[in-house]
Formats: C-alpha cells, sequence, structure tokens
C-alpha cells in the first residue's frame, strides 16, 4: 500500500483564508441547491393538491346544481304515476242577508278529498264597492305555517302551510279533509247590492309530495245580499 505524503504547503493551503472560502462557497452552493430543490418539491405538492381539491369542489358545485335543478324541473304528475287529484276550496257564511254597515264573516274551507295536501294558496276576490275587508283571522286554521300575504283593493292573496311528509296519501302530515278551515273573513257592508265573493284563478292546494304538485281545485263562490 502506497503512503499519502502530506507537504508542508498542503498544510498551508487547507489552512490559508482562500482555502475556507472556497470550501464556504461550496457549502453554499449545495446549500443553495438544496434549498430551490425543497422548495420546488413543495411547489409541486401544492399544486397537485389544489387541482385536486378543485376538481373536488367541481363535481360537488355540479351535484349540487343537478340537485336544483332536478327539484325546479321535478317529473309531472303523470310520470310519477300520481293520479288526477281533485280538491275544493268554498265559502261559507253565517249570515247570507246584511245591511249597510253590517260586519260579516266569511270562512274559507278546504276539501282535499282523499290526498294530502301541505300547502295552499287561496287568492279571494270581491267588489270592494260592496264590501270592505276588515280583518283576516287564523287562529282556527288548519295551515298553521304564514307564507306569503297581498292585499289590493277588491283582491286579497294569502297562502299558509303546514309540515309534510312527503306523502300525498297519509294522513298523519300535511292536511287531509273534507272542511278544514283556512281562515276567515271579516268584512263590513258599505252599500247595497248582492256582493260576490269568488276565488282567483291562481287559488290552489298542492300535495304533500316532496314536488309541490298542484291539485286539480275546483272553486265554488258565494253571494251576500246586501240591503
Amino acid at each position: 500500500m502506497e503512503n499519502q505524503q502530506y507537504t508542508p504547503q498542503q498544510d498551508s493551503e487547507e489552512g490559508s483564508e482562500e482555502y475556507f472560502e472556497r470550501q464556504s462557497f461550496m457549502q453554499s452552493g449545495k446549500a443553495l441547491w438544496f434549498g430551490l430543490g425543497s422548495v420546488l418539491i413543495i411547489v409541486i405538492i401544492a399544486v397537485v393538491f389544489a387541482i385536486s381539491r378543485d376538481a373536488g369542489t367541481d363535481n360537488a358545485s355540479l351535484t349540487d346544481i343537478s340537485d336544483v335543478s332536478d327539484k325546479r324541473t321535478s317529473p309531472s304528475a303523470q310520470n310519477r304515476n300520481i293520479p288526477q287529484t281533485q280538491g275544493r276550496v268554498f265559502l261559507e257564511s253565517e249570515n247570507k242577508t246584511v245591511s249597510v254597515g253590517d260586519e260579516f264573516a266569511i270562512s274559507v274551507l278546504l276539501d282535499t278529498g282523499d290526498y294530502n295536501i301541505n300547502l295552499a294558496n287561496i287568492v279571494l276576490e270581491y267588489d270592494n264597492g260592496k264590501a270592505e275587508l276588515m280583518d283576516i283571522d287564523t287562529k282556527e286554521t288548519v295551515m298553521t305555517i304564514s307564507a306569503t300575504k297581498k292585499q289590493e283593493p277588491g283582491k286579497v292573496s294569502l297562502a299558509r302551510g303546514v309540515p309534510g311528509n312527503a306523502n300525498y296519501k297519509d294522513s298523519g302530515n300535511g292536511f287531509t279533509g273534507p272542511r278544514g278551515i283556512f281562515a276567515k273573513y271579516t268584512f263590513k257592508a258599505v252599500s247595497s247590492g248582492d256582493a260576490d265573493f269568488s276565488f282567483g284563478k291562481d287559488t290552489t292546494m298542492y300535495l304533500d309530495d316532496g314536488f309541490g304538485t298542484p291539485m286539480n281545485t275546483v272553486a265554488e263562490g258565494l253571494r251576500i245580499s246586501i240591503k
């Protein structure tokens, strides 16, 4: 084995300032490349993670939009094998004849037949030259949740609901029955003549089926004679 020999000149070079500067520069270069490599790896990981996350978010968004679209464009009653359900809304009053200045009450009643509803939209129309609306009482209503109310001369629109379970054939939720009180309207007779009370075309009851399917609704008005 050949012996290595060290010369005083080598010792002098290794201990010199130039030598330490060269070594320091080399170490700095290695550290720089190591740092750049680490940063590059982190960037790559971050980009991959971001792409994966965005892809997942996009998929979720599409699913959400699809769900909303399905709800808004739900299948027709015919496509879902729902029979041609028919309900009835009608008016009753204890007084068919009143005098000018008298107040009288008219009740709106719901007849759902054999089916369950969870929403009703009632548009009551009347001659405001003959009668003035004084009050709407919903204390005894079968539709316990107030939805919307809009009033204008000779016309009042009222929508009310009740919790359901998306089953229009049962009677445990929503409302099923022949004489459900929707609301009681109090009027004041303001001039003599026949005052007709009727339902607007948007009057509808809706099945408790999870899709808000409207029933075929028959509307029966009422005439009050004012003396």
